[in-house]
């Protein structure tokens, strides 16, 4: 998937939030957006670049994003996983609701 979305500061501007939902995406670049990535079991992302979240960069019981970045979000952390994300060159300021201990500023 490639794609760009910006500004819809309303909600998510990638979102699978039915049962067992999955999030896969690649080479996405997502900027101002209420969340960037939200999804309700796991969001994978490859080349992924979220910047201005609202909320949260990217949430979900499982993230994973190689190659990515996940910076200045407004209110919320840039990496929301209920389990300690999986981070491979990955950038990011704030990671939690725990302190996961793979972002910067953690």
């Amino acid at each position: 998937m490639n794609v760009t979305l910006h500004d819809a500061v309303a909600g998510p501007c990638l979102e699978a939030t039915q049962p067992g939902g999955s999030l896969p995406a690649t080479d996405a670049v997502l900027t101002n957006c209420g969340t960037g990535m939200d999804a309700t079991v796991k969001v994978v992302g490859t080349r992924v670049t979220i910047t201005g979240a609202q909320q949260n960069g990217v949430q979900s019981t499982l993230v994973k994003l190689t190659d990515s970045s996940a910076t200045g979000t407004v209110i919320g952390v840039d990496v929301f996983s209920s389990r300690k994300p999986v981070l491979v060159n990955t950038t990011c300021g704030k990671s939690g609701p725990n302190d996961w201990g793979v972002c910067t500023n953690d």
